[in-house]
């Protein structure tokens, strides 16, 4: 890791101190949980009596309140954590990668725990015994910003294996998130503008990966929305016109931008293929969807599938060619799962 962190891309990129915006969402914070404190009471009472008057039983209002105020102070706690973490390491953070993963994974959980109190949030996972030990990619369905917790939840937990992610700098406007995920061998992409040396960059995000190690990106690019599906098609289909008859067949996925994942592929011969699917959390593709769905009646699916690396495809077109195949797969059993809670 310490090598990865030596590298010029990184630390232009990710490792330079983002003092003015960590000013600026450190203070908002701040403000929130004032704000917050002040006005409990009010909001308390506020909420109860929305849900006696709208006849909201299971206390619709109360939960969603609730689950806001427990959000701001797992966020509080975690950014104290971050600042006892630099104390202790007298200014030098980057000494205590474990800390700080099991810091990342206690947020995580917290995050986890508070939404299944509040909100009803649970989680069933399928194909955790098909995982075998050694270093992984693993790529899955992006539909909300809440299944990005998915992979943190599963192979950090259960699996006990150390994470590192691919993300979007917007994720960077959370400040314990920018802290932490600046800490560790993480990678933030830019989404208007990416860069040139992007690529290299994931690459090298996996050179060093050990066997207890994963590295996890998201190769839609963007949140499943049904709108911009056949958009999606339209533009791959204008560049690399071989991959439109596979395209075409997706219902509930956006095309794979093969880029990243190559690359991380790429960047570590020895890495296997882990594919993430979930059905769930589509009801987080808004505010307003996620207010009409709580209490959530449902958990959210999970399901992982491993592929050997002797099993992938080595050249480029026939990789592309490949991933195809298993986003269509990966489609097939999201239809299937949500044509099944359809009839129930």
């Amino acid at each position: 890791m310490g090598r990865l962190f030596e590298d010029p891309i990184f630390q232009d990129r990710v490792l330079t101190s983002p003092v003015r915006r960590r000013s600026l969402t450190l203070t908002t914070l701040l403000c929130l949980d004032v704000v917050a404190v002040l006005a409990f009471p009010v909001l308390a009472v506020l909420a109860v009596l929305a849900d006696l008057v709208l006849l909201q039983r299971r206390f619709r209002h109360v939960r969603v309140l609730t689950m806001l105020l427990a959000t701001l102070a797992i966020e509080t706690a975690g950014v104290i954590g971050c600042g006892a973490l630099w104390v202790a390491s007298f200014g030098r953070p980057r000494r205590l990668p474990g800390a700080h993963r099991r810091l990342q994974r206690l947020w995580t959980m917290a995050f986890f725990r508070a939404a299944d109190a509040t909100l009803g949030l649970t989680m069933s996972v399928a194909g955790l015994d098909d995982i075998s030990p050694g270093p992984k990619v693993v790529i899955g369905r992006h539909t909300s910003i809440g299944d990005a917790i998915i992979p943190a939840l599963v192979f950090s937990g259960p699996l006990d294996r150390r994470l590192r992610y691919v993300l979007k700098e917007d994720l960077l406007l959370g400040p314990c998130l920018d802290i932490v995920g600046n800490r560790l061998p993480n990678y933030f992409l830019r989404r208007s503008a990416p860069a040139p040396d992007d690529l290299a960059a994931l690459r090298t995000l996996t050179e060093d990966l050990g066997d207890d190690e994963v590295a996890v990106i998201f190769p839609e690019g963007t949140f499943f929305r049904p709108r911009l599906l056949q958009r999606a098609i339209e533009r791959v289909g204008e560049r690399h016109p071989e991959r439109l008859p596979s395209l075409q067949k997706l219902n509930h996925l956006l095309p794979v931008r093969p880029g990243g994942t190559l690359a991380m592929l790429a960047g570590n011969e020895d890495a296997d293929l882990v594919l993430v699917g979930h059905v769930g959390f589509e009801r987080f593709s808004s505010l307003g969807r996620i207010y009409r769905s709580v209490p959530f009646r449902e958990p959210v699916d999970v399901r992982l599938w491993e592929f050997a690396r002797t099993d992938i495809p080595t050249a480029d077109d026939e990789l592309v060619a490949w991933l195809d195949a298993r986003w269509n797969e990966l489609d097939d059993w999201v239809a299937d799962r949500l044509a099944d809670r359809q009839l129930r």
